[in-house]
């Protein structure tokens, strides 16, 4: 070893060829082709290295090993084994390799470069053509890339780059990017400041906890800093009207972790729990005729924070579908409980009761006739209630929409049929079908309580033009009823159906005890009203008192007809005998009379008494009497109706909810206002803590609510309401109304006056 080292020195000192230094002897002993073989081996012992896939995705390119590594002579196998791995381990550096194109002419130089020592020589190495690439300049030169860990995310995360950081981090070679880059100028603190002067829904016990979490982490962290904390609104999470949001020391940079600053609704499907305020809010809304977008309005209007529009959206169709499943059960309940009332009555058949139907439709009817393609209302509900108690709660309804959500009324302009599902959109109906066909909803509301629940309707009452009772009739024919049902009219209906025919009747108008044509007309439209009113009171009366017998009952009304026509003709004799209502003497039936003046008097005649003859029997005829002989109507449907209006008002159309606002309605008006948010709230999964604020504001809401129900039905409200109708009665006699309004005031005066009415003594406007 040391004769070769001293020979390599040697040849060096007179600058003595590379491949003279080749030609140096050997050991004793040892051939030239025994060192070759020895240096091929070496070179197979060495495992070849490959980058893994994911290495070369993060790392840069580097050069593989065996070729980074010059070929080595035989000569450098003279050295010992330490210095020959030494010396022969080129130092790598990562480069950048490019094709190059047609005409471009770079300097190539071997991608390696031996580690020169100062106090040796080593041979010239010499590179395979593969190995020469371009040289890298210095501003190309980049270290390797490190994998970066979790921390480091997290870090990037809760402590954003700066504007010259991100713009340096994007100028920077790599794979990799920001996603969602903020803006170009950040927040100053002064602007931060400015963003907490606004109001926000918390939780009163999870902000307190985050509070005092926050105190505690904060003197533990930095015991001597004096800095007051404040809402970190950088890190803020808003889920609709709740939010998640920590604190900050405004001196130090102490940050707390985000809490909670809601309620979660328990759900098992997986993801994170939704905020129970969000919940409590679609509930809420299905019972006034506020939209997502009025909700937006109030909230902005006070300086809150308001959900966006797509959010409301997502949460109230899902809100909306739990309340009309909860409905649902609660109406089948109470039909349970109907069957329980009527064994206790001793009913031999306690599944057949009475009901009441009517429908409500979102556009009248008759606003469009021959002139919109098809019917001008779109929405209907059809309700179905019962009449077995006094509560008469609704037990099913019907809805049906022809709006899509999704595609407007119809799919396309060749295709009638709706295709969209049930969870997609509300329409249920296509725009072809005639959405005034009560006689179908009827008979599907009577189809689904005898197959649901077993109530078979045995009595239907519906307004005269209604055909409810054909679709109970179907029923029973198709062999579904077991009883026949019966058909009865609503007293409220026929009462006003008589008043108006009663006002158009002009033979009465000529009996009537005035002198002017007009006088005579405004009397009978009074003594319309009045008529009516007096053979309601004497109805109302012999129900009363014969306990809801028709027999005696159409007995003793009878003789009630005879009395009444004489009572209005001046004659009250008959009245002490046979009337319900009045007792004849002095203070009698007329000369309380809201409508009639005390000295109200008919002519005496054979023709004048059978004209008020035929009037009185339009209500208290035998016929009529039989179609009106449960004396039910179908006020509790009328009322319900208005219900509707407040969840679904005409002037908002609910495409998508509209089934779940109308279970909501329902749900109120059987449950009452307070207790129907409290069991909504609770079905959602978002129950109002008993005992608190809340429950008991809706507590109090419930009681007045009962209580003023109470009131309406007494006897006192009902005589107010009477004595207040009759001062505006004769308020108005005394100062009548004067005609203010006239038609065509903008028109020339030639045009104008071939079109103005000229009002005279005779009244020429148009009857109801």
């Amino acid at each position: 070893m040391k004769f070769l080292l001293l020979a390599i020195i040697a040849v060096a000192a007179h600058g003595a060829p590379l491949d003279q230094i080749q030609q140096l002897p050997l050991k004793p002993g040892e051939s030239r082709q025994q060192t070759e073989q020895s240096s091929l081996k070496e070179e197979e012992l060495k495992p070849e290295t490959k980058p893994s896939s994911r290495t070369a995705d993060l790392r840069p390119e580097f050069a593989v090993e065996e070729d980074l590594k010059p070929e080595t002579k035989p000569a450098q196998q003279i050295r010992s084994e330490q210095d020959a791995e030494e010396d022969l381990v080129p130092e790598t550096r990562p480069v950048e390799r490019r094709d190059l194109t047609d005409g471009e002419d770079e300097e190539l130089v071997p991608q390696t470069k031996p580690v020169q020592r100062s106090s040796e020589l080593k041979p010239e190495t010499k590179p395979s053509p593969s190995q020469y690439v371009r040289r890298p300049t210095p501003e190309e030169f980049e270290p390797p890339k490190r994998r970066v860990g979790l921390s480091f995310w997290l870090d990037l995360v809760n402590n954003p780059p700066s504007a010259s950081e991100r713009e340096e981090m994007v100028q920077r070679p790599g794979n990799y990017h920001l996603l969602r880059p903020r803006g170009d100028a950040c927040k100053s603190e002064v602007e931060n400041h400015q963003d907490q002067n606004f109001e926000q829904l918390l939780h009163l016990g999870k902000t307190g906890a985050l509070w005092n979490q926050a105190f505690r982490s904060h003197q533990e962290q930095n015991p001597g800093c004096n800095g007051s904390l404040t809402w970190n609104l950088a890190t803020e999470e808003r889920r609709g009207l709740a939010t998640r949001m920590g604190l900050k020391c405004g001196v130090c940079p102490f940050t707390s972790k985000r809490h909670n600053l809601f309620t979660e609704v328990e759900t098992s499907a997986p993801g994170r729990k939704p905020a129970s305020l969000n919940y409590s809010l679609q509930v809420g809304l299905s019972q006034t005729p506020l939209g997502n977008d009025g909700m937006r309005k109030i909230l902005l209007s006070t300086n809150t924070p308001a959900p966006s529009r797509k959010s409301l959206q997502k949460t109230s169709n899902k809100v909306l579908a739990k309340i009309e499943t909860l409905n649902t059960a609660d109406m089948s309940r109470r039909c349970r409980q109907l069957v329980d009332v009527n064994t206790i009555r001793g009913q031999e058949s306690p599944q057949s009761i009475d009901v009441q139907c009517d429908g409500m439709y979102n556009n009248p009817l008759y606003s469009g006739v021959g002139e919109t393609p098809f019917q001008p209302a779109t929405q209907t509900v059809y309700s179905v209630a019962e009449n077995v108690t006094a509560k008469h709660q609704i037990i099913k309804l019907i809805t049906k929409n022809k709006i899509c959500s999704k595609h407007g009324h119809l799919r396309d302009a060749a295709s009638a049929n709706h295709s969209c599902s049930p969870g997609e959109c509300g329409a249920n109906l296509p725009m072809q079908h005639t959405i005034g066909d009560e006689f179908t909803w009827a008979r599907e509301g009577m189809a689904e309580l005898l197959c649901e629940d077993g109530i078979e309707v045995k009595g239907v009452t519906t307004d005269p033009d209604s055909s409810a009772g054909r679709a109970a009739d179907s029923l029973f024919k198709d062999g579904l009823y077991k009883v026949k049902p019966v058909h009865y009219l609503d007293t409220r209906h026929l009462s006003e159906s008589i008043r108006k025919s009663i006002k158009r009747d002009e033979k009465l108008l000529q009996v009537m005890p005035c002198r002017t044509k007009a006088e005579k007309t405004k009397l009978l439209h009074n003594f319309a009203l009045d008529a009516v009113d007096r053979c309601t009171a004497e109805i109302n009366q012999a129900y009363d008192m014969y306990a809801g017998d028709g027999h005696k009952m159409k007995n003793k009304l009878s003789y009630a007809v005879d009395a009444i026509v004489q009572c209005y003709m001046g004659d009250h004799a008959l009245c002490r005998k046979h009337s319900l209502v009045c007792n004849g003497g002095i203070v009698n039936w007329v000369s309380k009379s809201t409508y009639l003046g005390s000295t109200f008097e008919i002519p005496h005649s054979s023709e004048n008494e059978n004209l008020l003859r035929a009037c009185i029997s339009k209500r208290l005829s035998p016929a009529v009497l039989d179609k009106t002989i449960k004396n039910s109507n179908s006020q509790k449907v009328e009322s319900f109706n208005r219900t509707l209006r407040r969840s679904l008002p005409r002037n908002v159309t609910f495409t998508r909810n509209f089934a779940g606002r109308a279970h909501s309605a329902a749900h109120s008006s059987n449950n009452g206002p307070g207790d129907s948010i409290r069991s909504l709230c609770a079905g959602v999964g978002c129950a109002i803590p008993s005992g608190g604020s809340g429950d008991k504001s809706l507590q109090d809401i419930q009681k007045n609510h009962e209580t003023s129900k109470k009131y309406q039905k007494s006897t006192l409200y009902k005589t107010k309401r009477v004595v207040k109708r009759k001062k505006l009665y004769k308020l108005y006699e005394k100062h009548q109304e004067e005609i203010k309004y006239q038609k065509n005031m903008m028109l020339s005066e030639s045009r104008a006056r071939g079109k103005m009415k000229r009002h005279s003594e005779h009244n020429y406007s148009k009857y109801d």
